[in-house]
């Protein structure tokens, strides 16, 4: 529903929104808990030509944190289809409390090889 959505864009800086369009997919990336140890991102794509069905953002979505350790994310639920989708996404392994930023990317997406959006996290310490 739209309740949840509302408060999170409302919770959410704009530091923490990223939003790039390449390849006909516009990819939104909301850093829904910055500082937190286990992060969590909400990631959207929205196109209008052909469908985004085929893309798993589980297996195409790594975070790179600042002293350079990957991570894969697990995805908690996905909603929509074709044109419009939206993922939130779980890294467990990663331990993101002292740490200067974040990189999630997305590799393989709509013929882009690699998108990387990076969150700063700095003034944390």
């Amino acid at each position: 529903g739209m309740g949840v959505e509302a408060e999170v864009k409302e919770n959410t800086q704009e530091k923490y929104v990223k939003e790039a369009e390449a390849g006909g997919v516009t990819v939104k990336v909301a850093y829904l808990n910055p500082g937190a140890k286990v992060p969590q991102f909400k990631i959207t794509l929205d196109t209008h030509e052909g469908s985004l069905d085929e893309y798993r953002l589980g297996e195409i979505t790594t975070l790179k944190d600042s002293s350079g350790r990957e991570y894969r994310g697990g995805v908690i639920f996905t909603t929509g289809s074709g044109h419009h989708i939206e993922a939130l996404l779980e890294f467990k392994d990663a331990d993101m409390e002292s740490l200067k930023f974040a990189e999630l990317s997305i590799k393989g997406l709509a013929g882009v090889d690699e998108r990387v959006f990076r969150f700063e996290l700095g003034g944390m310490e």
